[in-house]
């Protein structure tokens, strides 16, 4: 299934919103991802392509947008579980050295090392990182607490 394409509705709304936005955009949530790197078993729940790379992002949103509008981007990676934190954070920072419009946030696990994450925030142009409940590790992530996927030492460097 995709459904990253537009339908004819899609385009039709999309001309409406283009009469009200702004010049410039930045996006503040996009998600980067390739599906070799999540967990054996996890499927691409997401009904996009295997693989979104800055690129993607910028085609699929300059369709929607008008590419001319695209200021840059706040790339994430994809939360799918806490295995694949690593390849997702070293695929957006990857990503970033070729985006200088772009910024990120990593990915936070309980389990990441404090000194790693301190060395992943060295990286000019990461901003942040971000914890989610999927992260924690628990099958039903959703009554998860806080201290299950966000270490305590994360508030002391946010």
């Amino acid at each position: 299934m995709n459904t990253w394409t537009l339908s004819p509705q899609d385009k039709s709304q999309i001309k409406d919103l283009r009469s009200f936005l702004p010049a410039r955009a930045f996006d503040i949530h996009a998600h980067l991802y390739n599906t070799r790197d999540f967990p054996k078993g996890k499927h691409n729940q997401y009904g996009g392509p295997a693989l979104v790379t800055p690129a993607v992002w910028r085609r699929q949103v300059g369709a929607q947008l008008n590419p001319a509008r695209l200021a840059g981007a706040l790339l994430i990676p994809i939360p799918t579980h806490p295995a694949a934190a690593e390849k997702g954070n070293a695929f957006v920072l990857e990503s970033l050295r070729r985006e200088p419009t772009c910024r990120g946030l990593i990915l936070i696990t309980p389990r990441m090392p404090r000194a790693q994450v301190m060395d992943y925030l060295r990286h000019p142009s990461l901003v942040g990182f971000k914890p989610y409940h999927l992260l924690s590790g628990r099958p039903n992530s959703y009554e998860a607490p806080l201290a299950s996927y966000l270490p305590e030492w994360a508030w002391e460097i946010a």
